[in-house]
């Protein structure tokens, strides 16, 4: 059955969700990155299956360049430093790395 949602309801949904996309948030920060990249690194993401964008400069979650399988909570884009790295049959092989205790949100 088809369930009708009141527009208030949307318009506040599609608020809530554009704040959250978009609310200023303190970059990742360097520790956070290099830990990034040492969990490519480590965890052999030359043959990931998708390890799209990873390694690229700047920062890892900024929309246009975001790597693959970083994201925000409740797996909304990231905004600054991520807080769920999510790969499912990416072909991971390894061991976390030390550095990745740089992370306070995951």
């Amino acid at each position: 059955p088809l369930v009708m949602m009141r527009p208030s309801y949307l318009i506040f949904h599609y608020i809530l969700f554009l704040c959250t996309l978009f609310h200023s948030s303190p970059a990742t920060t360097t520790n956070e990155r290099q830990a990034l990249v040492d969990f490519y690194n480590a965890l052999n993401g030359k043959e990931w299956v998708n390890n799209e964008n990873w390694l690229s400069e700047g920062d890892p979650c900024i929309p246009s360049a975001q790597w693959f399988g970083l994201y925000g909570r409740d797996f909304l884009p990231c905004v600054g430093s991520p807080e769920v790295i999510r790969f499912e049959d990416n072909n991971l092989q390894g061991s976390l790395p030390d550095t990745f205790d740089s992370f306070l949100n995951i």
